[in-house]
């Protein structure tokens, strides 16, 4: 009777949808900023294990680009927007009897009119009790390491805003308010 009873618990591989779920609407970015691409750089579209059930990692791009669009006001922004370009490096989860963690690693460089402005890698890892393998159990812990990203990315895109914005600019005539 046990047997049966786990074996109705595993469905085949837990799947990432297409769509990060929708918040509160954040303020927007201090200029006009947007993500231009999204690569993927896995090894493997295997998102790792939740329980004994594999995660079929194939859609975490789609879903980390729907994500990225929480953080701006328009999807394309002005020609002298901040440019990001993501690159995924590692998406994954692992178990260890009681315990889950999921791991998400992004490498996002920033342009400007064509011009780099720099880059950095940025990791989101929540680790926790395993309860129960759960698509919404996987589904939660990658959701609160993709927003721990997304504030990273939300501060360093912020303060290359001000940034630009405190660089004097030649266009502007003397008497332009600052």
């Amino acid at each position: 009777m046990l047997a049966g009873a786990l074996a109705a618990c595993a469905h085949g591989p837990l799947v990432v949808p297409t769509q990060f779920p929708a918040q509160a609407p954040e303020p927007p970015t201090l200029c006009p900023a947007h993500l231009v691409e999204l690569t993927d750089s896995r090894r493997s579209m295997d998102g790792g294990r939740m329980g004994r059930r594999p995660i079929d990692g194939s859609a975490f791009p789609q879903w980390i680009f729907t994500g990225f669009a929480t953080l701006f006001d328009t999807p394309h922004a002005d020609a002298d927007a901040l440019e990001l370009h993501a690159e995924l490096l590692q998406a994954y989860s692992r178990y260890v009897a009681t315990t889950k963690s999921a791991t998400l690693a992004l490498r996002v460089e920033y342009r400007q009119s064509g011009i780099r402005k720099g880059s950095n890698i940025y990791r989101g890892t929540v680790a926790g009790s395993h309860w129960s393998g759960s698509e919404a159990e996987m589904l939660g812990a990658f959701e609160r390491a993709l927003r721990q990203v997304l504030r990273q990315v939300r501060a360093d895109t912020d303060a290359l805003c001000e940034l630009a914005h405190s660089a004097p600019n030649p266009d502007r005539s003397a008497a332009a308010p600052n």
